[in-house]
């Protein structure tokens, strides 16, 4: 990893035993009295501690260069550490005059443990003050709040004492656009209430750090997938409206029903291909091939899944009017298969969606559309799946319940989806 950096096993407790600057050497490999232009020089850098004895680890930052203060020329050496107490560094001689070689220990390696652990924890090295301010009153005041605010973060140790406490000490310092300051989307992530809220119709999401796409970003973010949405009419409004607004993307005439699908849209520039199909059986529909209407368990056998692959899918509106118990067998079935997907191709997403609030006389009603929804999340909880849930956002809106909901949610929706896809 990037951020690992080599050094002593454990802490240093005597000064002597540490790397110094004064002691360390370094020499020229194969010095000569000139150098052409063009060529390379290799320096060979000893760490030794302060009684002189050489360091048998790594991990000392040094910095070296190669410079004329005359000709005020200079060039960067990258150093590289052997791990056993020697360094080299390579340059590039690029011009024509007298040249010395510089070393520098920036910090030794035990100071770096000591740096490393007290960066990680200590977040009250510097203090910093939030003022916040009112508009303007009638009367013409401001009110005025000033708070203390260092960063709250995984592994941070909090203050207790002084003028800073644990109670009110510490900002997570969140962007409210970006999402800065939330977790990245993954699965298993739970979904808190309330999940997110809406501000002037977008919605900012509290369960991890979601984007706003536009239509070119969307083509970006999907470039190199193939995206299987499988499911009822509220996946097929995802499927109509990425179509919509992914300019790249080109709807293939299959010569299928309308609301049965299957459907189809590829985008050769990105390499895209976008599907959407039913569940299958039961289906509301009017009359159409069973080809068309094939189980949702057998679409995801067929599937051979991997990293650029994405199957999108909800289950609920059409199973409202069945027993419950049939649809805990139904799901049962779909979980086995995902489950099987999931070995075989483990680094497929998997992202279902939830179900929407719809009108309050459709069937059995929202009853049986918020225990449907409770069965789903029960049955895929420790799958290793996204759960997309928008139940909270049709729920929330100011536009009346819908069984559709109207583009200014789809859009919100299919964000989410889309900063779960380019995680």
């Amino acid at each position: 990893m990037i951020t690992q950096w080599p050094g002593p096993e454990q802490q240093v407790t005597f000064v002597n035993q540490s790397t110094s600057a004064a002691k360390s050497t370094f020499t020229i490999q194969n010095l000569k009295q000139n150098y052409s232009v063009g060529e390379e020089l290799l320096v060979t850098i000893f760490a030794k501690d302060f009684t002189g004895r050489p360091k048998f680890y790594g991990g000392d930052f040094f910095q070296a260069k190669v410079h004329s203060s005359t000709l005020k020329a200079s060039v960067f050496g990258e150093v590289v550490d052997h791990h056993n107490g020697t360094y080299s560094a390579h340059f590039l001689l690029p011009w024509a005059g007298q040249a010395s070689v510089a070393v520098l220990l920036v910090h030794s390696s035990e100071v770096i443990l000591a740096l490393k652990q007290h960066w990680s924890t200590d977040t009250c090295q510097v203090l910093y003050k939030g003022f916040f301010v009112s508009e303007t009153f009638a009367n013409g005041s401001r009110a005025e709040e000033t708070a203390l605010c260092t960063i709250k973060w995984p592994g941070a140790v909090l203050p207790g004492t002084g003028d800073m406490d644990q109670s009110n000490c510490c900002c997570e310092y969140r962007d409210g656009r970006t999402g800065v300051g939330r977790s990245i989307c993954r699965p298993r992530m739970p979904t808190p209430v309330p999940a997110g809220f809406y501000f002037k119709d977008v919605w900012t999401s509290f369960v991890c750090a979601t984007r706003h796409f536009r239509g070119k970003d969307k083509a970006a973010c999907l470039r190199n997938k193939h995206i299987h949405m499988v499911g009822d009419s509220t996946t097929r409004q995802w499927y109509f409206y990425l179509v919509k607004d992914t300019p790249t993307l080109k709807a293939l005439d299959l010569h299928s029903l309308w609301n049965a699908g299957p459907h189809m849209a590829v985008d050769v520039q990105n390499n895209i291909d976008l599907h959407w199909r039913t569940h299958g059986l039961p289906y509301r529909t009017p009359r159409t091939k069973m080809s068309s209407l094939q189980y949702i368990e057998n679409l995801i056998d067929q599937l051979d899944g991997g990293p650029q692959t994405v199957l999108v899918f909800t289950m609920w509106a059409h199973y409202t009017s069945f027993p419950l118990s049939y649809f805990v067998h139904r799901v049962s079935l779909v979980r086995r298969a995902v489950t099987s997907l999931l070995r075989r191709a483990p680094q497929t997403k998997v992202i279902i969606k939830s179900a929407n609030t719809a009108s309050m006389v459709t069937w059995a009603g929202l009853m049986a559309t918020f225990l449907i929804d409770r069965v789903v999340r029960e049955a895929f909880h420790d799958v290793g799946v996204y759960f997309l849930d928008v139940w909270q956002m049709t729920s929330c809106h100011y536009l009346r319940y819908d069984i559709h909901p109207q583009e200014v949610i789809v859009k919100n929706e299919v964000d989410i989806l889309l900063s779960f896809i380019c995680t």
